[in-house]
């Protein structure tokens, strides 16, 4: 007897759910969602009436308290300092790209550095929490060591979750999880801009925010520039740009700022966020990290680097520039914008022939 056409359509949906595709979009879904219950489930050893009138007050405090507030920014301070000891030091670059077993060492050594820093981390909200009336039911030493040994366990969780969304799901799993609160910002941030408008030079706002749109469609454009050039015979082209010029050169800038207001006392206006010292030396920590990071054999195939690199510089540098000199209402991350293009760029399918490598 005939199948009929219910019986089907059911085995065709059936075999679509068991497809790589489908695979990939439910545990990449999966991934998100479990991501942001985390966000919605509070630590432990709180009061739960204050918790409630912190969820009836303000979503944004209330996450601040909850099992993932610290995101994946343990693993991102651990792989910061991975990726500027590799660039400060040639000889553990070489030794850590030499075999699989050396990169791997190195995986576990940011992983267990991440898990400290969650757990010392970990250990100033607890404390900063105790400072809070009624909050802790139970302030003291074993409470710190609870909330301290919480966050590793995220921290931990949330690493392994990254590491199956780049197996298994949709692009890099870390790079995911970190551009996914910029992507769900950025309605928000824009809708804060345009009502700035009101209260800005219009004529001098609008002219900031096409000239910052212009730089992010340049990112977009060097980049799909990028990929069309490593489809071609013989070249490899890795999953996502990178976006380590941007982030490392605004971490050293930052740092190297530090270091010169302490010298001068503070008597450094050029210095300043927003100020041109500042953004050129942002510009020129970015091209430098590009620089040296292009000479490594593991991300040779970024080349060539200076049209990203440039548009990377632009958005960084737009960024900063736009917040200070519109006197925006929201604070424009540059770096975590162009992390939060190259995500959603990786997202785009690979012409067919491309050989895919992580750098």
């Amino acid at each position: 007897m005939p199948a009929s056409k219910i019986d089907r359509r059911m085995e065709a949906i059936a075999q679509r759910g068991q497809s790589p595709l489908f695979r990939k979009l439910r545990l990449t879904l999966g991934v998100l969602l479990l991501c942001r219950l985390g966000l919605h489930l509070p630590l432990p050893g709180l009061d739960p009436a204050i918790i409630g009138r912190i969820m009836e007050t303000s979503e944004g405090a209330f996450m601040r308290i909850s099992l993932f507030a610290l995101g994946v920014g343990p693993l991102f301070a651990a792989m910061t300092l991975a990726e500027i000891a590799a660039m400060l030091i040639p000889p553990f670059r070489q030794w850590q790209s030499a075999r699989i077993e050396n990169a791997e060492f190195v995986r576990k050594l940011v992983l267990g550095a991440s898990l400290l820093l969650a757990g010392v981390q970990g250990a100033g909200v607890a404390m900063a929490m105790e400072r809070v009336a009624g909050l802790v039911v139970a302030p003291g030493l074993v409470f710190r060591i609870e909330i301290a040994l919480t966050f590793a366990a995220a921290t931990a969780l949330l690493s392994w979750l990254a590491q199956k969304l780049t197996i298994n799901g949709f692009g890099e799993g870390f790079w995911m999880l970190f551009a996914i609160p910029v992507i769900a910002g950025l309605p928000d941030d824009a809708f804060q801009m345009i009502r700035a408008e009101g209260t800005s030079a219009p004529n001098s706002l609008a002219h900031a925010i096409e000239a910052f749109v212009l730089a992010i469609g340049v990112l977009v454009a060097a980049g799909l520039a990028r990929r069309k050039l490593a489809d071609s015979p013989g070249a490899f082209a890795p999953k996502m740009i990178d976006v380590w010029p941007a982030l490392l050169g605004t971490v050293l800038a930052s740092y190297l700022t530090g270091a010169l207001r302490l010298a001068t006392a503070g008597q450094m206006a050029a210095l300043d966020y927003g100020a041109p010292l500042h953004l050129a030396l942002v510009a020129v920590m970015i091209g430098l990290v590009a620089y040296v990071r292009s000479r490594d054999d593991q991300v040779s195939g970024l080349r060539p680097i200076w049209p990203l690199t440039l548009a990377q510089i632009f958005v960084c540098v737009g960024a900063e520039a736009l917040t200070i000199g519109s006197r925006l209402p929201v604070w424009l991350d540059g770096a975590g914008l162009v992390v939060a293009v190259a995500v959603m760029m990786s997202w785009l399918p690979a012409r067919a022939g491309a050989q895919l490598r992580v750098p």
